[in-house]
């Protein structure tokens, strides 16, 4: 009988500078904030079929972003969890910006 070996998850890092959380949390706002922002700013301009249409390309191209920022940042054997946007800006800034 084999034995599985399990890997022990590695938490999120805690950001300690007050720059590191400040680009953290630009970036979190960012990924939660860019769709919603794009369709007020189109609806308001053009109407709300033009707001619904820049809803949705821009909810597709903030995936694609949350994607490459997962790829680039969190650990090989960890990608198979969820993480929410907060944590996903985390990551990316410790591995990235402020390896603390």
């Amino acid at each position: 009988m084999e034995k599985e070996i399990i890997e022990m998850r590695e938490p999120t890092p805690i950001l300690k500078s007050k720059k590191c959380k400040i680009m953290m949390y630009g970036l979190y706002i960012f990924l939660r904030g860019f769709s919603i922002g794009a369709m007020m700013f189109i609806y308001v301009k053009y109407g709300w079929f033009w707001g619904f249409v820049a809803f949705v390309f821009s909810y597709i191209i903030i995936g694609i972003i949350k994607s490459k920022l997962r790829m680039l940042s969190i650990p090989i054997f960890q990608l198979e969890y969820d993480y929410t946007d907060k944590e996903i800006a985390s990551w990316y800034i410790y591995k990235n910006f402020c390896d603390e």
